[in-house]
């Protein structure tokens, strides 16, 4: 664990070292492939794992997620998510305090929007058009529209009035690939 993460409980940990279990609302398996609301983002729609246009596959430790071109401006992507449509996923399990950490390589799609976000429980309630209060944290948001910054947000949702957003510059590393 790293420094700041000291005194605190592991609650979940996916290497993707396989396949991981996903379904359309995430019942039966480790992952749901669908947003609480069914929307999508910028001009990608998101593709369900179960569908004929499933955009997920698995190489080595990674969980790759495909963007597929579709006609000027529509693509299909991935999402997905640790809480089920039902409300249940690994995020009630670890309680207050934990940290989380995500390794990532976003492509420069068009139309894409890679994303690493956290929600609060409740979010799913209602059909996923909850009216719940739900706290939303946008570790990583990198629109590719503007490939040399990504944003770090923070939301309320159905309560308080906080929206915030810091854009950050890219830092590039030379990997050698």
């Amino acid at each position: 664990a790293p420094p700041a993460a000291q005194g605190m409980t592991l609650a979940f940990s996916d290497d993707f070292d396989k396949t991981p279990s996903i379904s359309h609302t995430g019942a039966g398996a480790t992952y749901c492939s669908r947003k609480p609301d069914g929307s999508s983002y910028g001009d990608a729609n998101f593709a369900d794992y179960e569908s004929s246009e499933n955009p997920f596959s698995h190489i080595d430790t990674y969980l790759v997620i495909t963007t597929t071109y579709k006609g000027p401006g529509r693509y299909n992507t991935g999402f997905i998510a640790s809480e089920r449509e039902d409300g249940t996923g690994f995020h009630t399990t670890g309680g207050h305090n934990q940290y989380l950490e995500c390794r990532l390589k976003c492509d420069p799609n068009p139309g894409g929007w890679p994303a690493f976000w956290t929600l609060s429980s409740g979010n799913y309630a209602a059909g996923g058009h909850s009216r719940l209060p739900c706290d939303e944290m946008d570790i990583l948001e990198a629109y590719v529209g503007w490939p040399d910054l990504y944003h770090i947000c923070m939301h309320q949702w159905n309560y308080g009035k906080t929206h915030t957003d810091t854009q950050t510059p890219v830092l590039r590393y030379n990997t050698g690939d």
